[in-house]
């Protein structure tokens, strides 16, 4: 790109901030029971990954609501978190030896992350689908926690790149 000159520790650094606010996210995506949220009769009713809340009182989420599908948002959502963590890992390895060698794991450990984050997403959004159409500060969350492990592992790629490599 014309005029686009970044170092390889300027695209580790963007993947590193990009990876940690995914990771954040996914956190928050985890804990909270915002994917729906509705009111019925004055009444208001909440859900997420793992539980649900009805006027403040919360409670795992009952059997019709907790099915396969659900389950493997869960562990999707899991291994995402695991696969990105794994992205960070090798990426903090590089910025304190300066050894490429360690980046190119880490965009691919980012894009494998970012795809099973997609999966759980979609899983999650399905399920909610059958509850109700209105959503949670968590649907945006998940979202952009796919776009943000995405972009880092594109940010890792970058630097594998600026150091000479094939690409």
């Amino acid at each position: 790109m014309a005029g686009f000159n970044c170092s390889p520790v300027g695209h580790v650094t963007n993947g590193l901030i990009q990876l940690t606010i995914c990771l954040i996210f996914n956190i928050v995506i985890c804990v909270m029971p915002n994917w729906v949220q509705f009111s019925v009769g004055g009444v208001d009713v909440k859900f997420g990954l793992w539980e649900y809340c009805i006027s403040g009182n919360c409670a795992s989420l009952p059997d019709n609501l907790d099915t396969a599908q659900m389950r493997a948002a869960r562990a999707f959502n899991i291994l995402g978190m695991m696969t990105v963590l794994g992205a960070i890992v090798p990426a903090v390895m590089y910025l304190c030896k300066r050894n490429g060698r360690h980046i190119l794991p880490a965009a691919i450990s980012a894009a494998v992350g970012s795809l099973f984050i997609m999966i759980a997403f979609v899983l999650a959004v399905d399920q909610a689908n059958d509850v109700s159409k209105h959503r949670g500060f968590c649907f945006g969350l998940g979202l952009s926690s796919i776009f943000q492990a995405f972009f880092g592992g594109i940010a890792f790629f970058g630097a594998h790149c600026s150091h000479g490599s094939s690409c």
